[in-house]
């Protein structure tokens, strides 16, 4: 692999491996346990990569930030990532987010583990950022309306989320929330050991509907995001009108 990366730079490509192989070697602060690469040599592979920092896909950017924070270049780390925090868009019914990427199957433009692997960037480089809780209401809002397409987005997902819930004491907690619908006021408690089930729901009968029923309040006062949604059924008789 030495070889390979001293080759690599020589010929001026690869960038995206070699940021990707120096991130790995940064999780591992005991250098005796990162082979063959020296500190020298992992100095000349950061400069290398952060020449091409604005090349780099999102996903990229935030690999290469994380190891320039953690090998002491946080000016540069923080000149890397916020430039990808500003491309970050905002709604307040989606969260924090980014458009896709072009040539989205490679596995650096990959939207969900790009977006899963940002959380985890900035709560190491800049845990107080604004953006932070809408980047995780997107990543809910986009298992709830949509789907994960591989194990691994799943497991990033998974293990940056828990991450985030842990440092905002959200894991592992009781939660709880009261519902009023006219007249109508229920309690759900969700233990984080138990199964509630899927019918956590208020439902009122057609005959009993009307416009007191179209204001839903929802009080919750635990720490952490919960879902709800209202929904009306309805059927007839009636054929569809032609378009």
């Amino acid at each position: 692999i030495d070889y390979w990366v001293k080759t690599a730079m020589a010929h001026d490509c690869c960038w995206e491996m070699i940021t990707f192989l120096n991130y790995v070697l940064s999780n591992y602060p005991d250098t005796s346990l990162t082979g063959s690469f020296t500190k020298a040599e992992r100095k000349t592979m950061l400069d290398f990569s952060f020449r091409h920092w604005k090349q780099h896909a999102p996903y990229l950017k935030g690999y290469l930030a994380l190891t320039l924070h953690r090998m002491g270049r946080n000016k540069d780390a923080l000149l890397v990532w916020e430039s990808v925090m500003d491309s970050a868009k905002e709604a307040p019914d989606q969260g924090a987010f980014w458009a896709r990427e072009d040539r989205s199957w490679l596995w650096y433009n990959d939207s969900i583990e790009t977006h899963a692997f940002a959380i985890r960037t900035v709560m190491e480089l800049m845990p107080t950022h604004e953006k932070l809780d809408g980047l995780v209401l997107w990543i809910f809002l986009n298992k709830k309306l949509n789907h994960w397409k591989s194990t691994r987005a799943t497991a990033e997902v998974i293990y940056s989320l828990a991450h985030y819930l842990k440092k905002t004491e959200q894991l592992a907690v009781r939660e709880e929330a009261t519902v009023s619908v006219a007249d109508r006021k229920q309690q759900f408690v969700f233990l984080p050991d138990k199964y509630t089930g899927k019918k956590n729901q208020i439902v009122i009968d057609g005959k009993e509907l009307g416009p007191q029923h179209a204001t839903v309040t929802i009080d919750k006062k635990s720490k952490g995001f919960m879902m709800a949604s209202a929904t009306w059924h309805f059927s007839t008789e009636k054929m569809p009108a032609k378009a």
